[in-house]
Parts: structure tokens; C-alpha cells; sequence
């Protein structure tokens, strides 16, 4: 259909029309795009008929053929029925508008693109479409990037690097590097590592950015000794398999970047598979990387990674804090979402009292599970006053697990 459209002959536009009511709808939906961009009006009425109908169809399959129409109409007034696919209720007729924008990008459809970057089932192709739209996406995306610790920061946050990366633009590099050392998410951090340095392995010259790689890697190697010490203090502790879990995957998710960041600033050297080496477990592996580190290293940061990599006794028996005050301290200072249900469980399995001034902040924290676990550890270690009026609240939660244990406390 379309190679016949491009005859423009009055006779294949008349062989077209009888295309409208072609029993497939991916050859009716061709049929509409090609009458619509004949300029013809009366062709372009009749289309429009067919096009609504595709378009309010209950039938999933009719649907995509509308959104694969679009895709091929040159006109750019049609904008709204790409809005409204997109809107979609079916995954399918989603990715396949989304496949429709990229061959016709218009700035009047990101507030309807960005948000999918949240949505699991279509993720992955808003993020794909979203480069498509280049360099003046940019300004759209990285205050997401930049907000991430705010409640109810943007939950698709984690996707937005790749798109940076893709993108291949350094303005972007500055808010990578925030994300890649202060990142709430371990997810978005490990990320915005891997998009940073996939976007100074194309800079003209990596000089002028190892100042920057230095800070985030010596950062990364703070926060992976801290996390290795909080390891050796709480494990011997019951009821912390998942603060242990976390802890250990937030140690992983450092040392790799670790990594990954001095894969770029070493030429010669290929640092990521000695990452892989080490998590192997093999001892004469490990030994290899270690003499690797000694010989190609300097400085301060040799000394750091060595001393994380190789802990003797004087530093992994540095436990001046209890477990039990490490718990709290971590529900102090606030921790990741996992990290903060790890320490919020342990505290509720040990009883710890102390941890009940610390609670309140959890109790209203954007995470369903955080809520539900901190009103669980309410009820084990403080059923004063302040907990009947914290479950009252509660009950009224937005999520259903957290608003039934309200109710359940509270009944009990």
C-alpha cells in the first residue's frame, strides 16, 4: 500500500480507499496513513473515520495497526492520538506507539513518554524512544537525576543514565557524577557509574576529568569500607540476614564502580574482568588482581583499595559500637530503603528499645514496605501512647499492607 501511494496517481488512490475496509488492520491502518498524507480532503475525511475507529477499538491487535499508522503519517498535527495510545491500558499497543515516536519526535508528547520510564512493562522502550528525541532532552532529564533524594523522587530515576549515556552529550556529566557518589538508590548509582564512564571513554581527552573521578572514586571507597565495618558488626547479630543482604550489596555496588571508574582512568589496563576475579572466590585469582593493584596503583587510593581488599585484623575487629547501636545509628542517619528494612527488622527482632525515637520518620517514608516495617517495629519494641496514635494514622494508608497492620495493631 504504501509503494503504491507513492505513485500519487488518482487510480491507486481510488485502489487505496477500498483498503479502508480490508478485513486485517495493519493493512487498514496503511491505508490510513496513506490517504491522510495524500493532502486529498475527502481522502483525508474518510481516513479519519477508519483512523477514530482503529483507535477506540476494543481489540488490542487494532489498536497497535492505529499506532503503526501514526508512525507513517508526515502530517504532525496528530499528535494527540499518539498521547492517547500512549495512555494505553495494553503494555503492546504502548511499545508500539512508543516505536511510532520515534520516527516522528515532538517535544508536546515527554510528559506522556518520561513517566513510562516507571513502568516496568515499557520501560525499556520509552527509555529507547527518549534518545531518539536527543540533545534537547537533556534539559527534561537530568533534574531527575539531580532530585533523586527528595520524597517521592521520580521512580524511574534508575533509567535516566543509560539515556545520557546513548545520548552522548558530557553537559551530562556533572549531575553523573553527583548520582554516581550520592545516590540514595544503589541502583541508581551503579548506573550513573557505568553512564559516566561510558561518556568520558568518548571524551577528546579524559585529563580534564580525573579530578572529578578521583573524588567519586575515593567515595566509593569510604562508603565500601563503612559498609564492609556495619558487615562485621551486625552479622553476628539474629534477625539481620536482610541488613546484611543489603549492606553487602551496597559494598558490591561501590567496589564495582570502584572499577569500572579506573578502567577509564588507566589506559592499558582492562580493570573490569579483575572486578569479576575477585567476586569468583578463587584464591589464586584473587592473589593475581591484588599484585596487579600493587604494581599498577599509586598514592592514597592504592592504600585504600589494597586495605579494603586485604583486611587484617586490626581493621575488620574495629568494633567500638554493639550491634545494637550500630542498628540505631543506621536508623539515625537515615540508609537506603533496604539497608533502612534491614535495620528496622533487626531492631524489631532484638527488641531494641532505643530504636523507637527513630521510627516516627519511617512511619511517613515514600516506601510502602519501609512503613510497614517500621509500624511492625513499633509494636515489638514501644506500645506507648505515641504507637496507638501513630497506628490511627496509619489506617488510612494508601497501601493495604500498611493500613491492614494498622488495623490488625490496633484490634489486637
Amino acid at each position: 500500500i504504501y509503494a503504491v501511494a507513492g505513485l500519487g496517481d488518482q487510480e491507486t488512490t481510488e485502489d487505496i480507499e477500498k483498503d479502508l475496509a480490508d478485513p486485517d488492520p495493519t493493512a487498514r491502518g496503511a491505508a490510513v496513513a496513506a490517504l491522510i498524507n495524500s493532502g486529498d480532503l475527502d481522502n483525508l475525511l474518510n481516513a479519519g473515520v477508519v483512523l477514530k475507529e482503529m483507535l477506540n477499538s476494543e481489540e488490542v491487535e487494532i489498536r497497535i495497526a492505529a499506532a503503526d499508522a501514526l508512525a507513517h503519517v508526515k502530517s504532525e498535527g496528530l499528535f494527540r492520538p499518539l498521547i492517547g495510545l500512549l495512555q494505553d491500558g495494553d503494555p503492546w499497543v504502548v511499545r508500539a506507539t512508543l516505536e511510532a515516536c520515534t520516527h516522528r519526535p515532538d517535544d508536546r508528547m515527554l510528559p506522556v513518554i518520561i513517566p513510562l520510564l516507571a513502568e516496568p512493562a515499557v520501560a525499556a522502550a520509552a527509555a529507547e524512544t527518549l534518545v531518539c528525541f536527543g540533545e534537547p532532552i537533556l534539559d527534561h532529564l537530568l533534574p531527575y537525576l539531580e532530585l533523586h533524594r527528595m520524597d517521592g523522587s521520580f521512580p524511574g530515576t534508575d533509567r535516566v543514565p543509560s539515556i545520557l549515556a546513548k545520548l552522548g552529550h558530557l553537559d551530562a556529566v556533572p549531575s553523573l557524577v553527583q548520582a554516581s557518589s550520592q545516590a540514595s538508590d544503589p541502583n541508581i548509582q551503579k548506573e550513573s557509574v557505568r553512564a559516566y564512564s561510558q561518556l568520558l571513554q568518548a571524551a577528546p581527552a579524559i585529563k580534564p576529568y580525573l579530578d572529578d573521578l578521583y573524588r567519586v572514586v575515593d567515595c566509593k571507597l569510604q562508603s565500601a569500607s563503612r559498609q564492609e565495618l556495619l558487615l562485621n558488626v551486625v552479622s553476628p547479630l539474629d534477625g539481620t540476614e536482610v541488613l546484611c543482604d543489603a549492606l553487602k550489596q551496597e559494598y558490591d555496588v561501590n567496589l564495582q564502580g570502584v572499577f569500572t571508574l579506573l578502567d577509564v582512568s588507566i589506559p592499558g589496563v582492562d580493570m573490569e574482568p579483575m572486578y569479576q576475579e575477585l567476586s569468583s572466590n578463587s584464591g589464586e585469582g584473587r592473589a593475581n588482581v591484588l599484585e596487579i593493584l600493587d604494581n599498577v596503583l599509586k598514592g592514597e587510593m592504592k592504600t585504600s583499595l589494597l586495605k579494603l581488599l586485604e583486611p587484617t585484623k586490626d581493621n575488620t575487629v574495629e568494633r567500638c559500637e554493639s550491634a545494637d547501636d550500630t542498628v540505631c545509628e543506621i536508623l539515625e542517619k537515615g540508609a537506603t530503603d533496604w539497608v533502612a528494612i534491614g535495620a528496622l527488622y533487626a531492631a524489631a527482632h532484638n527488641k531494641f528499645g532505643a530504636a523507637a525515637e527513630f521510627l516516627p520518620r519511617y512511619l511517613t517514608h515514600t516506601n510502602p514496605i519501609v512503613r510497614e516495617t517500621a509500624l511492625f517495629t513499633y509494636a515489638k519494641v514501644d506500645r506507648s501512647e505515641s504507637f496507638e496514635q501513630m497506628c490511627a494514622e496509619l489506617v488510612t494508608d494508601p497501601d493495604p499492607s500498611v493500613s491492614d497492620l494498622a488495623k490488625s495493631l490496633i484490634s489486637g
